[in-house]
């Protein structure tokens, strides 16, 4: 990487640190209450008058990084010591500077503090995704149990779950030895601390969907190469609605051309490289229900993408990831489904196609293959729809079905399965 570029995303990341410094200024102003790892450094502000609550996080911040070194050892890497300046000096330092910036925020009306937590939960969403989008440094609260969940084996966003309500039962345990004023009548822990656990992690993943793969493409502009598309194809990604017969249009064309057809096979071996048992798989793969995903991005399981961090679920989309770009450096092959399309964005000889259907037809082709009545297949199409959705959106930070992200997009209620085959094939040979 370039100094250029390794300045570029240090600009990101102080950015983001500046974002979520703004938030908490905007948090403490509220007099709501503050998110959860501020809590314990708001309320020693508190209790001691001439330490400031930048001050606090400095030195709780620095206990965090030594804890972490201490898990990692030699794993821990040498440009992390810059946590120590940036993550944990700087961040204080900001925090304090916005807090000064701010203190003519004075709420006169309830109303006026609820706007000021619900800002402050919009700017702390932003900073994290302009932070994270860095792929440079972490705060050292998420870098801590980010070490954590490598060592035990746990997902990040669970280790991150039981770190915030430690910090909650360490800022009730402060107020017990220093009054419990410090809590409701200060502002330290109240109903927006509820609010900033709720939505900033849900926020964040919005955010990261619109303007990640913005910020993120401005930084890898540096190793850009103009790819142009020729009839040289080598793999056909075929991402699907439910009943539009996309995988029998996909059999088919893998048929004609001669060509492997990944689908059942992937899931054999996903169960060999992940470990996980087959009745997980057939349930989570391709498959996330709108309360599922709301869970994970609350608590910003894909924070990073470290493996040893991972949940079961997350662990089968790497495994499927890792055997999807296998199978496409062999080449011809076509892969049905799981965010194919997204997997190998960057390959030059792949051809992404999405195929939609009308509800009549996609009702009629799941009624006749799996014998459901009318009401029951339309249920099921709009719920499978959904899954696939929300999985695809989750784990890309884009849309599933948007134009842009394919090569073509094939409707095949209006020309038919055979008729989308052959449009297919013609467009892979042009």
């Amino acid at each position: 990487m370039k100094k250029k570029e390794y300045a570029e995303r240090y600009f990101v990341f102080t950015v983001g640190l500046f974002l979520i410094a703004f938030g908490i200024a905007l948090s403490i102003r509220s007099g709501l209450g503050v998110i959860p790892v501020l809590c314990p450094p708001y309320i020693a502000s508190l209790v001691f008058g001439s330490v400031t609550v930048g001050q606090a996080v400095i030195v709780l911040y620095t206990l965090f990084l030594l804890v972490q070194m201490a898990i990692q050892r030699s794993r821990y890497s040498k440009r992390q010591y810059l946590q120590v300046f940036l993550s944990s000096i700087i961040f204080g330092i900001l925090i304090d500077a916005t807090n000064v910036f701010t203190q003519h925020l004075v709420p006169t009306h309830y109303w006026h503090s609820v706007v000021l937590i619900l800002t402050s939960t919009l700017f702390i969403g932003l900073g994290v995704v302009f932070e994270v989008t860095s792929k440079l440094l972490l705060l050292p609260v998420e870098g801590l149990a980010l070490a954590i969940s490598g060592a035990a084996k746990i997902s990040f966003g669970r280790v991150k779950r039981v770190f915030d309500i430690t910090m909650l039962l360490v800022a009730v345990a402060m107020a017990y030895f220093f009054g419990w004023h410090l809590l409701v009548e200060q502002g330290a822990m109240r109903e927006g601390t509820l609010v900033s656990v709720l939505l900033v992690g849900l926020i964040a993943g919005k955010i990261q969907s619109m303007i990640g793969p913005r910020i993120t493409a401005w930084l890898n502009r540096h190793n850009e190469k103009d790819v142009v598309l020729d009839n040289n194809i080598t793999v056909i990604t075929i991402a699907r609605e439910f009943g539009s017969g996309g995988h029998e249009i996909g059999q088919r064309i893998a048929n004609e051309l001669g060509w492997s057809f990944i689908d059942q096979q992937l899931i054999n071996k996903v169960v060999c490289d992940s470990g996980l048992p087959t009745s997980f798989i057939a349930q989570y793969e391709q498959n996330m229900s709108v309360w599922q995903r709301i869970w994970k991005n609350m608590w910003m399981d894909n924070i990073q993408p470290v493996e040893e961090s991972f949940s079961p679920e997350d662990r089968l989309f790497v495994a499927q990831s890792k055997i999807i770009r296998e199978e496409a450096q062999k080449g011809a092959c076509v892969i049905v489904g799981r965010c194919a399309n997204w997997i190998l964005r960057d390959s030059p000889n792949c051809f992404h196609v999405f195929v939609t259907a009308s509800m009549p037809f996609a009702r009629r082709r799941v009624m006749e293959e799996f014998k459901y009545e009318g009401e029951k297949a339309y249920d099921e199409i709009v719920r499978i729809n959904q899954a696939r959705a929300n999985h695809y959106n989750y784990y890309t930070n884009t849309h599933w079905g948007a134009p842009n992200n394919y090569d073509l997009c094939v409707k095949s209620s209006s020309l038919g399965i055979a008729g989308a085959v052959t449009a297919i094939m013609r467009a892979i040979k042009k």
